[in-house]
């Protein structure tokens, strides 16, 4: 097959619009006239140039995710994950990682959001921790020392009801009286 002329983004356009036409045993590879082809200049075909028959792979990879650190932030964060998800079918995972040292997954939005509910949840869950705590340590002050079914069920104590046994320990006397508080429908 003779070098094509086009010039390296066109040639990616052609080939992938012919490719899914042809017959898969008459494929061939879309070959780049090397690592500065227009691929490097259009963000749209980045993600396709890790992929290109390139002599030094390798090279090319780091050139491409040169080029996308250029990008704007929203281009970024999409052209990167493309890129490294096609360049996942060429090259070794570690060296995508290191090549792209951004990583797909700590600037994207949505890992982002992920970060953030787990964050309040775990806010969340370290209150509820620390209201139960509190709790506990009045009422060992108030009735003494907790038999452990008590303590068990202190730990499972739904969002509201530490709130809501918080002010009815005010007036227990006796074990008795949290066992009944624990008896009583809200």
């Amino acid at each position: 097959m003779a070098q094509s002329t086009m010039p390296c983004s066109l040639h990616f356009q052609v080939w992938w619009c012919k490719r899914a036409l042809e017959p898969p045993h008459t494929q061939s590879p879309v070959r780049c006239q090397g690592p500065t082809g227009s691929a490097l200049n259009d963000p749209a075909l980045l993600p396709l140039a890790p992929l290109a028959g390139a002599i030094q792979a390798e090279i090319l990879l780091q050139r491409v995710a040169q080029r996308v650190q250029e990008l704007h932030e929203e281009e970024r964060q999409e052209v990167s994950g493309y890129t490294q998800i096609l360049a996942g079918l060429k090259f070794e995972k570690a060296l995508i990682q290191q090549v792209f040292r951004e990583g797909i997954m700590r600037e994207s939005g949505i890992y982002q959001d992920i970060l953030e509910e787990g964050r309040q949840e775990g806010r969340q869950e370290g209150r509820q921790e620390g209201e139960r705590s509190l709790i506990l340590r009045q009422l060992i002050r108030r009735l003494g020392e907790m038999p452990e079914p008590m303590s068990s069920r202190l730990a499972t104590l739904s969002l509201e009801q530490p709130e809501t046994l918080g002010e009815a320990l005010l007036e227990f006397e006796t074990i008795a009286d949290l066992e009944a508080w624990f008896e009583s429908p809200e």
